[in-house]
């Protein structure tokens, strides 16, 4: 049975699967906000939701942007039959290894990428007590003109 075309909370309708991953699968989804990304997490144990709780305080803590770098924030979370729904920005664009995968950026480019993500992460760090933990290629997402961070699904504040 597909999700697609259901709505979630009231306000998010499921219109295309994006990704599936350990943690559950990712939906575009329309809303009065526009299309924003969906995510549908399925926690099976009570250190899970434990993690699931800490993972959205972090988001939720999230500037929408920093130093010029996009922040997957959160905008909204429900629980539905089980299910958490993380209501996110859709962020555009193709992940960082595989526009170097295939060569589609220039060295010179990939530089002042890697140089604004890490001015955002200091910005993180210092202003916000937040660690990514896990940043690599595929976290960071490039649309030609601006570059974005996401996944952050075992980020943690400085706190925790």
């Amino acid at each position: 049975m597909s999700d697609l075309g259901r709505t979630i909370g009231g306000k998010y309708t499921l219109t295309e699967i994006i990704g599936k991953g350990a943690q559950g699968t990712v939906y575009k989804a329309t809303s009065e906000l526009g299309e924003v990304a969906v995510k549908e997490i399925h926690p099976r144990s009570a250190e899970e939701w434990d993690n699931l709780q800490r993972h959205t305080q972090v988001l939720r803590s999230l500037p929408s942007e920093i130093n010029g770098v996009h922040l997957a924030h959160l905008l909204d979370i429900y629980v539905e039959n089980e299910a958490s729904y993380l209501v996110q920005p859709l962020l555009s664009g193709k992940d960082l290894g595989r526009l170097r995968k295939d060569k589609m950026l220039e060295k010179a480019e990939i530089v002042d990428i890697i140089t604004s993500v890490a001015s955002a992460m200091h910005e993180l760090h210092t202003r916000f007590n937040i660690y990514h933990r896990d940043l690599k290629p595929s976290s960071i997402l490039c649309d030609g003109e601006q570059a974005s961070i996401c996944d952050f699904g075992v980020a943690r504040s400085a706190s925790n």
